[in-house]
């Protein structure tokens, strides 16, 4: 017997959940890990990063805006969303059907 439809949406939830923590940590090894597993396991590309490495760096922000986080800090998460994204960017530009668009994404990282 398979797993049923609640544990395939928890084991969802939880692989959104690792790609934010890869963000928030800064770890650029576990993001991209995570973008292929994402792109082998056929999920999602936008949710993965809408509800995925999205809300890590967010929190990243958040944490900045705390006093939190330190300018080094910021720079490694960028980093990891960065990494995850490079991978996931094809997959994206394949799903989008022509015309569509929920709008625009501006990423940049701090140079140096």
């Amino acid at each position: 017997m398979g797993p049923s439809g609640k544990d395939k949406v928890n084991a969802v939830s939880d692989f959104f959940v690792q790609c934010a923590d890869a963000v928030i940590k800064g770890d650029r090894e576990a993001a991209s890990r995570l973008a292929r597993q994402a792109i082998e396991r056929r999920f999602d590309a936008v949710d993965v990063v809408e509800q995925g490495f999205a809300v890590g760096i967010r929190e990243a922000g958040r944490l900045w805006e705390a006093g939190e986080y330190f300018l080094p800090e910021l720079a490694f998460s960028a980093e990891a969303m960065k990494a995850a994204l490079e991978l996931l960017r094809p997959v994206l530009a394949k799903t989008a059907s022509p015309g569509s668009s929920k709008g625009t994404v501006i990423i940049g990282t701090i140079q140096g």
